[in-house]
């Protein structure tokens, strides 16, 4: 008696696991990739078990905003048309703001060039990227 083999998607035996089985019961990755997706007979193809759930909650009117450490992973993929970003966090944490500047840095210099740079004049090629930019800063921004 094995339990808890693998993502199975209908009793099978012995005899019949090969050829009733849609996936691989012996692969590590598959199975992974089986666990972070539960969508057996892949009625919503590539999201994820809790991208979906996300979705419902959106739905509702539940602001939502899947946060993952070190890496995106598949659990955390939605509807794609949700345009919905995953904020992917070091396993060591966010950067600290030195608020008592312990370093001796002279932040205003510096904030004001990072300023200047990103608000400098335009050149033919400037708003390439300009509509991505906004949004992000946009989305960003809502977030915090």
């Amino acid at each position: 008696f094995l339990a808890n083999f693998g993502h199975l998607f209908k009793p099978v035996t012995k005899k019949d696991w090969l050829f009733e089985t849609r996936t691989d019961l012996f692969s590590h990755y598959k199975m992974n990739q089986d666990a972070q997706r539960v969508d057996a007979f892949q009625e919503q193809s590539g999201t994820g078990v809790l991208g979906r759930l996300l979705d419902t909650m959106e739905k509702k009117g539940m602001a939502v905003s899947p946060i993952s450490i070190n890496t995106l992973t598949v659990m955390l993929d939605g509807k794609p048309e949700t345009g919905r970003l995953v904020d992917i966090l070091p396993s060591n944490g966010g950067k600290e703001f030195d608020f008592e500047n312990k370093n001796g840095l002279n932040f205003a210099d510096e904030l004001v060039t990072a300023i200047e740079e990103l608000n400098a004049g335009t050149k033919v090629n400037s708003g390439i990227f300009a509509n991505h930019f906004s949004q992000s800063f946009i989305d960003t921004w809502n977030k915090t």
